[in-house]
């Protein structure tokens, strides 16, 4: 994507989420959470009440609803990065 148009309003709205992958595990990174996916394994942190990611909330019965939005949020960024990679990539 092109971002010249964030380089000339730096302060503009950008994404409330970040994607990123490496090996095998997908991450989604928002203000508030940071989930990954790795294979069956899931980990999802609260960076407000621990930025250093030591508790994982993922099997927390009080975080199933942000479990599952995140896994929506994450799927969509997947989406968007490969219709991309595609586009640069044929």
């Amino acid at each position: 994507r092109e971002f010249t148009r964030l380089l000339d309003q730096p302060d503009r709205p950008f994404r409330d989420s970040v994607y990123s992958r490496f090996g095998k595990g997908d991450a989604l990174i928002t203000e508030q959470f940071t989930y990954t996916s790795y294979g069956k394994s899931e980990m999802l942190y609260d960076l407000g009440k621990d930025p250093q990611e030591n508790h994982n909330l993922a099997g927390d019965p009080a975080f199933k609803d942000t479990v599952s939005s995140m896994v929506a949020l994450l799927q969509k960024r997947k989406q968007e990065a490969g219709r991309f990679s595609k586009k640069q990539n044929p």
